[in-house]
């Protein structure tokens, strides 16, 4: 298990307030957010391996656990939390390679999710309000002989920039989910 944290020292804006303390989405607004001074956030990490296989201990499952959070104030993520497994060995004949599923959820911050309501109130257009990105994932990598790996990769996104809307769609259609497959190869010499 690993606990720990970040500080930046740096002056950061806010995602819904002006300076006044009014709405940046407000036309009247003067359009310049409150400051803030400094920045943080803290994580924890579990990372177990939960079964070996009899024969090879360096074959078996392990499970990874990641949460975090920061300020809801100054960041467009104020929740962050993923978990997977991944299998080292799973197929007779291939205990090199790895074959991993895992899932993500990032929430939109309580401030950038005010900002998108006070945008519909003020601006009347129609426009979905973002709340949370999801991503699930199935990965193989194969071990092709000392030092290179092929490695497939799927990816289907729930959400895509938290439920915001398309820029390419004029009524405020949101985008919509997206599929993405992938390839990485690596020669280690």
């Amino acid at each position: 298990m690993t606990l720990g944290g970040w500080y930046h020292f740096g002056r950061f804006g806010s995602l819904r307030f002006d300076r006044s303390g009014g709405s940046l989405a407000n036309p009247s607004s003067s359009g310049l957010a409150r400051r803030f001074r400094g920045n943080s956030g803290i994580y924890g990490i579990i990372d177990q391996t939960i079964y070996r296989e009899p024969d090879d201990p360096n074959d078996g499952a392990s499970v990874f656990v990641r949460l975090s959070g920061s300020p809801s104030d100054r960041n467009l993520l104020d929740l962050y939390l993923d978990a997977g497994i991944g299998y080292k060995g799973l197929l007779p004949g291939r205990s090199d390679d790895t074959v991993g599923v895992a899932f993500a959820i990032e929430r939109i911050s309580k401030n950038a999710r005010g900002f998108d309501r006070d945008t519909l109130l003020f601006g009347g257009t129609p426009a979905p309000r973002r709340s949370s990105e999801a991503v699930l994932e199935v990965s193989y990598q194969a071990v092709l002989g000392p030092g290179v790996t092929v490695q497939p990769d799927f990816q289907y996104v729930f959400r895509p920039s938290g439920g915001g809307a398309n820029p390419r769609e004029m009524d405020g259609r949101r985008i919509r989910n997206a599929a993405v497959f992938g390839l990485r190869a690596t020669i280690r010499y």
